[in-house]
């Protein structure tokens, strides 16, 4: 984007640093913190849903596995943060609730000992302005935990791309609830198997830390000066 933006300037100008996750937290919390054992997959959603980032695919995704798989008995979804009235509402009309719960705000280490609890870690990422380059934080701490990711997405968007380059988990778009089902059907078929971990290099995990891109923020100031 900078380099479009500024064609008549090196590209070495440009540094970039992205966001990352606190390993203290998420290991104070590892090793205190138990999955769940009732055998079902677990998948989360932390963040607020609204007029853009909406889970209507999702939930008609879900409708059309009800009538074919027992899905009461195999998975759980558990909303955390704020979501529009519309969409309990529609969670309630389409006999959902069963496997669909919505929690309101929680707070940070409690939606993050969730996350670390969970199967699954879900992402939406509205089809927006802008959200073809942005990458919500929140997807780090889900590097950090090494969780499996569902990610609802435009197509070779960042989050799509980066969620593919480090094999993280399955990328569909928002809006598909075809391409949804199969993507719930396939980690469905994972977690069977066990084998819902993100296929996660010891580079990516330490690339992300905290304390790596502090030094790699202190390095610039320092060649500055």
């Amino acid at each position: 984007m900078f380099y479009t933006k500024y064609p008549n300037q090196p590209a070495s100008k440009v540094q970039f640093i992205p966001n990352g996750y606190d390993l203290k937290d998420i290991l104070s919390i590892v090793n205190h913190n138990h999955q769940h054992k009732d055998g079902k997959l677990h998948i989360i959603y932390s963040g607020s849903l609204g007029s853009k980032r909406t889970p209507i695919a999702l939930f008609q995704a879900l409708k059309q596995l009800t009538s074919k798989i027992p899905t009461e008995k195999l998975l759980k979804v558990d909303f955390y943060g704020y979501a529009r009235q519309e969409f309990f509402e529609m969670n309630q009309k389409m006999g959902l609730s069963p496997i669909v719960n919505f929690h309101g705000f929680v707070s940070r280490i409690s939606s993050l000992k969730q996350i670390i609890s969970s199967d699954v870690a879900l992402l939406i990422i509205p089809e927006a302005e802008g959200s073809r380059t942005a990458i919500p934080g929140k997807l780090y701490e889900y590097i950090g935990a090494q969780k499996f990711v569902l990610a609802l997405c435009s197509p070779n968007s960042a989050v799509d791309r980066l969620v593919r380059e480090l094999g993280l988990g399955i990328t569909t778009p928002q809006h598909d609830s075809g391409a949804i089902k199969q993507a719930i059907i396939e980690i469905l078929s994972k977690h069977k198997q066990g084998d819902l971990s993100p296929h996660l290099s010891k580079h990516a995990l330490i690339q992300f830390e905290h304390s790596a891109l502090t030094r790699q923020l202190s390095e610039i100031f320092y060649n500055l000066i």
